[in-house]
Parts: C-alpha cells; sequence; structure tokens
C-alpha cells in the first residue's frame, strides 16, 4: 500500500502515516516548513510513546544524545546514522524527488516492513533534519498492529537487514556505516528475540 501510494504521489512531500497512531494538527505544518527552511531530503520529529495507556519517556524517534553538533548533517557528519533514530516511517517527512530518485522502495514482508525504507533512505540522504517537538503518539504493541505478527514471521527483521545491507553495499557505501549498522542490526535481534520470548 505504501509503494502504491508513492507511486500515485505528486507532491514535493511526502509522509506516510499509520493509522492506529495519533498525530499532533500542526505536524505537517511544522515538518513542511522545516524542510523547506532548510532544503532538506528528510525532516524527523520527535514522538511520545504509550504503553499501557500510560506515556513513556523514552523518544523512539529522536536519541539527541548521538545527534551530531548541527541543524543539518548526513551520514558523514557522525558514526550514528542508523542508531539516532529507530527504523519507522511515520515520524518523518520525506523530499519526494530524493525518494524516487535514489528508488527507495518498502520491502513486501509480514512486519518490520519500515526497515529497509527509512534505514536506507537515512543513509542516502544529503540533508536530514529534526523538529524538536513531539508531534507523534505512537501506541506500542497496538493490538491491530502489524507488529504482533512477530511470532508467525520471526525472520522478517533479518530479510530486511540483509537486503538493506546488499543495497549499501552495492551503492559502496556500506565501509562508511559499518559500526552504525552492526549496533542497528544487534538492536533489532535482541528485540525480536524478546519480543518472542514475551518479554516486550
Amino acid at each position: 500500500a505504501r509503494n502504491r501510494g508513492l507511486s500515485l504521489a505528486r507532491g514535493k512531500y511526502i509522509i506516510f502515516l499509520d493509522s492506529d497512531d495519533s498525530f499532533n494538527e500542526r505536524m505537517l505544518e511544522l515538518m513542511y516548513n522545516k524542510a523547506v527552511e532548510t532544503n532538506s531530503d528528510i525532516v524527523i520529529c520527535s514522538s511520545v510513546t504509550i504503553i499501557d495507556n500510560e506515556i513513556d519517556s523514552y523518544n523512539r524517534s529522536i536519541d539527541k544524545r548521538l545527534l551530531p553538533q548541527k541543524d543539518v548533517f548526513n551520514r558523514k557528519d557522525f558514526n550514528w546514522i542508523l542508531n539516532f533514530s529507530q527504523g519507522q516511517a511515520w515520524d518523518k517527512l520525506y523530499r519526494r524527488d530524493f525518494i524516487v530518485k535514489n528508488n527507495i522502495k518498502f520491502l513486501n514482508l509480514k512486519n518490520t516492513n519500515d526497515v529497509y525504507f527509512t534505514f536506507l533512505s537515512l543513509v542516502l540522504a544529503d540533508k536530514i533534519t529534526t523538529v524538536d517537538k513531539k508531534l507523534v503518539k505512537y501506541y506500542f504493541e497496538n493490538s491491530n498492529s502489524l507488529s504482533k505478527n512477530r511470532k508467525k514471521y520471526p525472520l522478517c527483521p533479518l530479510i530486511a537487514f540483509y537486503e538493506l545491507k546488499k543495497n549499501i553495499e552495492n551503492r559502496g557505501l556500506y565501509k562508511e556505516i559499518e559500526q552504525s549498522y552492526i549496533n542497528a542490526l544487534l538492536r533489532i535481534i535482541l528485540y525480536q528475540t524478546n519480543s518472542l520470548e514475551g518479554n516486550q
């Protein structure tokens, strides 16, 4: 559905919002303005995670501790391009011609299908910036979410990372981001293991 939407989109920017989350009414305005102001390929906003109707303090969208000390950045500015933000698409606004030019698409997976798209776009972007406002409420482990089928399709995260590595290698960029890739891979393996064991 996301790839179909991308093929039909005609605007300058594109965003992929999930139906089981909620969004600040000014989200698109603020992110669009930042994109225009900085001419960025990707704009990322902060988020709030809701677990069992309680607000969790963890910001899964932006880890400020890992960000370079500049407003607009890319993979060359720091070693954490795949670690400062998790691999979800719903907190990111993309310049559409950047996505089309680099032929970035979502994998057809039963879960974790935005990791490949999100991480590949972060690696390839020349300009990434952030909006330091919590504009999304992410409902963790929503009963209607695709993430609930992890036990039925446990290899999806590994497939996503395999395809990501292959694409980055084909572009000659893997050595640049190798440590960040390994960190992200280990993180998702740990998360998936805990999920399968019922600890998440």
